[in-house]
């Protein structure tokens, strides 16, 4: 697909930050045979879908009208200082039946080419042929079904404009191995742990209440982070095996100059599996496999004195509230104060929490109450570590130029539906759901972000704060606090089972066609299994499964699936996977 009189084959120059419908990146090019704008810049164009979209500038001096239909695929004008291009139409259907979500700023729209009935939640409208729009403010789940004629219907939302960049030199991404998002208090104020300085953090950083894992366990999650693929795309999904030949973050920023470091703490982060690629330092931390924070934020300075460099990407993977847990003395206490003298102990066994799934041991409430307050305990000593992390950043004048993400790779059961741990192909919102906080210097207000992020944006966030305009991952989160909170978004556990969620609500479906649906709204412990109960909400969580799988990634060239590489583990990796609890495919 040419555009604007570009040559074939040569690549157009990515120009706005904007993803389409299909989830693929506006082309914006100059033409020079186009007229100057009034600040002596040609014109622009962008390819676009057929749909309606809406143009807007930091200025309001956007020409070609604010609200934009294309009618027929191919080059849009736009012209004076249009800087967003951004889709209306997120859910266009092929049936004339629709089932979407309602709420501020939707609208169902369509067209049908002669007067129709319109059934909408069993209500009838009259439609006249030709197009329609009807504002759906209420929110909660609509359906929507035209009688006897090819009508066509698709959900239309507002778009606010994104807030304007402020570009860093530097990224840092810390990665709390197994943190659930309902321990810290910014994500739900109900939690007995405290982390004073985490929650000051919120009060300016940006935090993503509907976050999500694209795996329950590390390998394909942090395989997702540094390639913004889901699991299924980029195959690290087994415990054998590696990344295989895909693009991945480090590597992008390595060609733009950015100097690169990983300092890990889990076995499956390693050069083992290839997620060493592209960086230019990478540097496993603490004994047989395990990384705290703090050691790792200690080292990320050392490293940044010695190399001080004009411009890095930081990936930390911390293990601290990792089985086998072992949280400092005076933590534990805040939240188990008894003396205990029962069978709870990982000193001498970091496969306890396996024995406890297989039924080797047999526990009572007072041994459970000691597990969640080890686990707990582990949480709590991750806020000095976060102190000394922005502290060292505020000291050596960096604070101010850099991008700080904070993400768990996925989070753990504590007996929440009925096992311990992570993995196994568990998908419950305790695995899935994660926290989820970004502070960019200039855009992050404190604000609680509503639209549903995922792992794989975690690329793109990196790339847009940096101002480098690469392909890769899906949205940056600066975006995302600038739609409403719509989106499907997808996870897995290899190639068996496939989820999708909508931030509202769940479906897991499995390759022989189980489902579990489960309405985070009114279950949020994901107790009532709603499947069969809730036709409605199945058929459109199903339709979104559906379109994800299909579009993604749209924006990539097909290639054909390859088998994944497969990695001879050495004893050395062995040995810290094991310390950590693992014995095989999680």
């Amino acid at each position: 697909m040419v555009a604007c009189g570009a040559p074939a084959g040569e690549p157009l120059p990515l120009r706005a930050d904007y993803v389409d419908r299909a989830g693929r990146r506006a082309l914006l090019t100059s033409d020079p045979t186009l007229r100057r704008d009034w600040y002596g810049r040609p014109d622009r164009r962008v390819w676009a879908e057929t749909g309606s979209y809406r143009a807007s500038s930091a200025k309001g001096r956007c020409g070609g009208g604010r609200d934009v239909d294309v009618s027929i695929e191919g080059p849009l004008n736009l012209w004076g200082d249009c800087v967003w291009l951004l889709p209306q139409t997120i859910a266009p259907s092929v049936a004339p039946e629709l089932t979407f979500r309602g709420g501020p700023g939707i609208a169902l729209a369509g067209w049908t080419p002669e007067d129709a009935t319109l059934e909408l939640d069993g209500d009838a409208h009259h439609l006249e042929a030709g197009v329609f729009r009807i504002p759906i403010e209420r929110a909660g789940l609509h359906h929507a079904r035209v009688e006897g004629v090819p009508a066509h219907l698709e959900v239309q939302m507002r778009t606010d404009e994104p807030p304007d960049p402020v570009r860093v030199d530097h990224a840092i991404v810390v990665v709390i191995d197994t943190l659930r998002a309902d321990r810290l208090r910014p994500f739900d104020a109900t939690s007995r742990v405290r982390l004073p300085r985490v929650e000051a953090l919120a009060e300016h950083a940006d935090v993503f209440t509907r976050a999500f894992a694209t795996a329950s366990w590390t390998k394909p999650a942090v395989a997702s982070m540094l390639t913004g693929l889901y699991p299924w795309e980029h195959r690290a999904l087994t415990h054998s095996a590696s990344l295989r030949d895909v693009r991945t973050l480090p590597e992008v920023l390595g060609d733009f100059g950015v100097d690169t470091i990983a300092i890990s703490g889990n076995g499956y982060v390693s050069p083992s599996f290839g997620l060493d690629r592209g960086f230019a330092r990478f540097m496993p931390v603490g004994a047989l496999g395990r990384g705290r924070l703090s050691d790792e934020v200690e080292v990320l300075f050392e490293t940044l004195d010695e190399r001080e460099p004009s411009r890095f990407f930081a990936y930390l993977h911390a293990t601290d509230p990792h089985s086998p847990y072992a949280p400092q003395p005076e933590h534990l206490r805040r939240f188990d104060p008894e003396p205990y003298h029962g069978p709870i102990d990982f000193a001498d066994d970091p496969m306890l929490l396996r024995r406890l799934n297989d039924g080797e041991l047999a526990i009572d409430e007072r041994d459970r109450e000691r597990l969640r307050a080890l686990y707990d305990g582990e949480v709590a000593g991750l806020d000095a570590a976060f102190a000394a992390l922005f502290e060292g950043l505020a000291q050596r004048r960096l604070l101010a130029r850099t991008l700080v993400v904070i993400v768990a790779d996925h989070g753990e059961e504590l007996a929440d539906h009925g096992l311990w741990g992570h993995g196994g192909g568990r998908l419950h919102r305790e695995l899935i759901q994660v926290p989820l906080m970004m502070w960019w210097p200039g855009v992050s207000a404190g604000r609680r972000v509503g639209a549903v992020a995922s792992q794989i944006d975690v690329p793109a966030t990196v790339l847009d704060a940096m101002d480098l305009h690469q392909d890769l991952g899906s949205r940056s989160a600066r975006s995302l606090r600038a739609l409403p909170p719509h989106r499907f978004v997808l996870f897995g556990q290899r190639d068996d089972r496939r989820g999708v969620t909508d931030g509202h609500m769940t479906l897991v479906r499995d390759r022989d066609g189980t489902m579990t649906l489960f309405d985070h709204d009114t279950d949020p412990r994901e107790l009532h299994e709603q499947a069969r109960e809730r036709p409605r909400a199945r058929r459109y969580l199903l339709q979104g499964l559906a379109r994800e799988m299909a579009l993604n990634p749209t924006h990539r060239e097909p290639t054909p699936r390859q088998p994944p590489p497969v990695t001879d583990v050495d004893a050395t990796v062995a040995s810290q996977l094991q310390a950590l609890g693992y014995v095989g495919d999680e």
